[in-house]
């Protein structure tokens, strides 16, 4: 593909993704007292929603790939829906269990390590229906999956991770402190 070509296809996605990275800061900005008053809060946010967003990426790519080889159709998607949640919480329950026993040995605050391995575990369920289903109605609309999923399952993972981490955050913050 010449590169004019290839920059009108892939330039408005990335625009896209500067405002939609904006969901991510204005959900961190809700927060920010939480974040104030447990700074170490900060340390795990690139774990939670890095981990989650790889295991968002793995899954989008896997039905991308089974849109492109006719392996997977439209009409498969609640069964692909309902596989990759329980991928995602076979996932999150295994990173999270590891991400709270990092926390704990790391930071030596139990609540720290309930709530990243907690986040963690809710996010990683949602990377998986993300990662299935965004690509999924790319397809319906006729969108090229391959190019507006990883922008769109990306931001739902750091917005939705932040929010899960940060409100739990917020709901124990006494015991937090």
């Amino acid at each position: 593909m010449p590169i004019p070509a290839a920059l009108r296809t892939r330039l408005p996605w990335l625009v896209l993704n500067l405002g939609t990275a904006l969901g991510s800061a204005t959900v961190l900005s809700f927060f920010e007292n939480t974040i104030a008053r447990v700074a170490v809060l900060a340390a795990f946010f690139p774990i939670v929603a890095g981990v989650s967003g790889s295991a968002g990426t793995q899954t989008l790519t896997i039905t991308v790939r089974g849109l492109a080889l006719g392996e997977l159709s439209t009409r498969d998607g609640l069964r692909a829906l309902s596989r990759e949640m329980l991928i995602g919480l076979a996932n999150g329950i295994a990173v999270g269990g590891l991400i709270t026993l990092i926390a704990l040995l790391w930071k030596g605050t139990p609540m720290l390590g309930v709530i990243v391995g907690l986040a963690t575990l809710l996010n990683m369920i949602g990377a998986g229906v993300a990662g299935a289903l965004v690509p999924m109605v790319m397809q319906l609309l006729r969108i090229d999956p391959a190019l507006a999923s990883p922008i769109l399952v990306t931001t739902i993972t750091d917005v939705c991770g932040y929010f899960f981490y940060l409100g739990l955050a917020t709901l124990v913050l006494t015991r937090l402190i």
